[in-house]
């Protein structure tokens, strides 16, 4: 095997749990999107139209995949850009779970979907968005990861953060 990879391989090794239960997250997320883009290419229901679409929440895929790359890696960057990637994950849930509040559901709207659902999807916003801010705090707080990572220090590039903020919303 190339030295490269027996190193990352041992980098792997040497991350706390928390960050493999993050790559769990990341490949599992990969996956289904994977699965499910492959189930609409044999149905035939991928066209042009969502294929533009489609683009952007791959963009969205990819994002915690390369953030996962760079903590693997060992990248300087690696622990702020996850910060950022937790932190706006975090705000996103926390924004779609105040979103029905701030739109309004009138009394025919909650009666067409069913107040089951609406509270079915509140307790699973919530649920997600304390997930991202506990992983975030783990960030934050994690002496044994800034064991493992170079110090921290170096700061998330603007062009990094920037792409977070205009694809995250995407990707679902």
């Amino acid at each position: 095997m190339n030295e490269v990879w027996l190193r990352r391989l041992r980098r792997l090794e040497e991350l706390p749990g928390p960050v493999w239960v993050f790559g769990a997250y990341v490949v599992a997320r990969a996956a289904r999107w994977a699965f499910e883009r492959s189930v609409m290419l044999v149905k035939g229901s991928l066209d042009w139209q969502t294929l533009w679409v489609e683009g952007l929440v791959l963009l969205g895929v990819l994002l915690p995949v390369a953030v996962l790359w760079l903590l693997v890696s060992g990248s300087s960057r690696a622990l702020s850009l996850a910060r950022w990637y937790a932190g706006l994950r975090a705000v996103l849930h926390f924004v779609s779970l105040l979103y029905p509040l701030v739109v309004g559901y009138g009394p025919e709207t909650v009666s067409e979907v069913g107040h089951e659902f609406l509270a079915r999807r509140l307790v699973s916003v919530a649920v997600g968005c304390g997930l991202w801010f506990v992983f975030l705090l783990y960030l934050e707080r994690s002496s044994r990861l800034r064991a493992v990572l170079p110090a921290g220090q170096r700061p998330a590039p603007w062009w990094a953060v920037a792409v977070l903020l205009c694809v995250l919303p995407f990707a679902g």
